[in-house]
């Protein structure tokens, strides 16, 4: 379990580093390559802002009720529940956000 626990880690900080990339292109894409008025730029940073908060809500409820599921789990049980969500649902945003700025006219 051991193994597999700190296979989860590492998967977990992975997909951690892949989400912020995936955010960090978003920001690139609105604030200096999307080909559309100022206006238009400036709703989308601040929807993406509180999107990205919304979700580390959502993934932090979700989380927390996946690890619960192990109930009176022992050693390291409940973390591998909990690092298995965090590593799926970040690797997930971070799919949803490159497909959102993917078509985007690009100046």
């Amino acid at each position: 379990m051991a193994g597999m626990h700190e296979c989860l880690l590492k998967k977990r900080d992975e997909s951690q580093n892949a989400l912020a990339q995936a955010e960090a292109h978003v920001i690139a894409v609105l604030s200096s390559r999307w080909d559309v008025e100022d206006q238009f730029i400036v709703l989308a940073k601040k929807n993406f802002v509180r999107s990205n908060s919304e979700f580390v809500k959502y993934r932090e409820e979700q989380c927390g009720f996946i690890k619960s599921l192990g109930a009176s789990a022992i050693g390291n049980a409940l973390e591998t529940r909990e690092y298995a969500c965090l590593a799926e649902l970040n690797y997930r945003r971070a799919a949803q956000l490159q497909d959102a700025v993917s078509d985007l006219p690009l100046k």
